[in-house]
């Protein structure tokens, strides 16, 4: 159901603009991407 939802379609985000369709795929892998590197800086420390 995730993947439906975020499915990048015009007819339900519009085509106005690119960030309507992709961003909840380009707001996971950004918070994918900050809790890897968070991740690898806490097992740096140890």
């Amino acid at each position: 159901m995730t993947i439906n939802l975020a499915w990048p379609r015009g007819s339900v985000y519009g085509t106005d603009h690119w960030y309507f369709q992709w961003g909840a795929f380009v707001f996971t892998a950004a918070i994918v991407i900050i809790e890897l590197a968070y991740y690898a800086s806490v097992l740096g420390r140890s």
